[in-house]
Order: C-alpha cells, then sequence, then structure tokens
C-alpha cells in the first residue's frame, strides 16, 4: 500500500492495459525517483474515472506527457484506489485535493505553466514563429 494524503492506494505496478481494475476510483501515475520518499516513486497525475481500466492507457489526453516525462522513459508506473459506490462529485473532489497537495507536473495545466510557456517563447524566438 502507498499513501497520498489520507488515502491508501495499491502499491504501483508497471502501466500496462489491464493493470487497474475495471470499477470506479482514483489512479495515480507514477516515475521511478529514488530521491522521493518515504517510496521510490514520484506521482506525475493523478486522476478519477468510473472505470480505471477504460480510462488510463495510450490513449489518455496525458499519456504523451507522462511519457516524456524525464523519468517517464525509464517506465510508467500506476497505483489505484477502488471506490466501488462513489459519486463522480466526490471522487472528481479526492482527486482535486491530491492535485492542491501533491501539484504533480502532469496535471498543470499545459497554457498556464511558466516552465511550459517559458519553452514555447523560447522556441517561438528560435524558430521565428510570428514573423
Amino acid at each position: 500500500m502507498i499513501s497520498y494524503g489520507t488515502l491508501q492506494f495499491t502499491d504501483p505496478v508497471q502501466l500496462t492495459p489491464d493493470a487497474l481494475p475495471s470499477g470506479p476510483g482514483l489512479y495515480v501515475v507514477l516515475v521511478p525517483n529514488y530521491e522521493y520518499k518515504p517510496v521510490p516513486y514520484e506521482p506525475i497525475y493523478f486522476g478519477q474515472s468510473a472505470n480505471m481500466r477504460g480510462a488510463v492507457g495510450t490513449h489518455h489526453a496525458a499519456y504523451n506527457r507522462w511519457r516524456w516525462h524525464p523519468r517517464g522513459r525509464s517506465g510508467l508506473f500506476v497505483a489505484c484506489m477502488s471506490m466501488p459506490s462513489s459519486t463522480e462529485d466526490w471522487r472528481r473532489y479526492n482527486e482535486g485535493q491530491l492535485i492542491k497537495q501533491y501539484n504533480p507536473v502532469c496535471n498543470r495545466d499545459e497554457a498556464s505553466d511558466a516552465q511550459t510557456q517559458a519553452l514555447r517563447e523560447i522556441g517561438a524566438r528560435r524558430f521565428g514563429v510570428g514573423d
């Protein structure tokens, strides 16, 4: 078990198509990071779904952000917390609390993330975009 906030998630497993159960719950995408404590996995994305197995995979809107995370190349892992009788509002509330507490890089809005904005501006100047 791995804890985030006051919530208990399963132990991390490699992200594969059948890594998560098909029921409702919360999930966290992780990358190996041996400097991260208390377990050597850094959360890079928190999500919620009525069907976790169907929600997480290469088709996910944030998948490329997960994959291209500097540590994502060492493998992506996932852990979940099943919430069988939960409502979407309750899952979204808990997801929001986790995002607020941990501020995972892949949950940040790309348009408002200062680092992403700076890279876009550098790229625009370098490649003459807008000239």
